[in-house]
């Protein structure tokens, strides 16, 4: 079995917002923004989910200048901190559309993520489409104590046609939680935004919101 030592880990903050108005409120905080990106989502499977089944996600994002692949893990939650195995990797836009238009087409480029499906999973085709949304990422960072971290700010749009807000902010690891998650209670007390952690990915919602959960 391939090894899976080159599999990184992605630990994240994940509050809920409830409102369109809590998203505001937010963005009104934030203040001048470092950057903003439009990300299509399209999420793979085999008809018997064989990637779900084993408690992966497979994914092609795609923005205006690029593509990135990933592969990602069922999270696990300690706390505040949502935990996933990740791999990810760049690839060219047209690569990430030749993809999307014929998912099978991805066993024929070599990269770490393509070997581990191959080596580790066992898959080789039978990939289709399951499901694709889009998301509208705004990103500043933000001081919280003696360091700075990435607030990103996400509208999602679902197929049902249902969109939903989150703030989600990445730590390279836990040691800092707990200070990091009380200057998020102070921010979001001070501008009366309940402080609730998203306990499920947007693979995960996008699943029920497409009634393939």
């Amino acid at each position: 079995m391939h090894s899976t030592e080159h599999i990184g880990e992605e630990i994240e903050i994940k509050l809920a917002l409830e409102s369109f108005p809590d998203y505001l409120k937010l963005i009104g905080f934030m203040g001048q923004l470092d950057n903003e990106v439009r990300q299509h989502n399209c999420f793979f499977d085999t008809k018997d989910r064989k990637l779900s089944t084993n408690d992966w996600a497979l994914r092609i994002r795609t923005v205006s200048n690029g593509g990135k692949l990933t592969l990602k893990s069922k999270t696990s939650s300690e706390g505040i901190a949502a935990t996933r195995k990740e791999i990810e990797t760049d690839i060219p836009k047209s690569t990430a559309e030749n993809i999307i238009l014929s998912p099978d087409s991805i066993f024929e480029i070599e990269n770490n993520i393509v070997t581990y499906l191959k080596e580790s999973l066992k898959l080789t085709s039978g990939l289709s489409l399951l499901l694709k949304f889009e998301n509208f990422r705004q990103r500043k960072n933000i001081k919280l104590g003696d360091y700075f971290y990435t607030f990103e700010l996400d509208t999602t749009k679902f197929s049902d046609g249902s969109t939903e807000y989150e703030l989600e902010i990445e730590l390279e690891d836990t040691s800092k939680l707990e200070i990091v998650t009380d200057h998020l209670h102070k921010i979001f007390a001070s501008l009366q935004i309940e402080f609730k952690i998203q306990t499920e990915s947007k693979f995960a919602r996008a699943l029920k919101h497409a009634g393939l959960n």
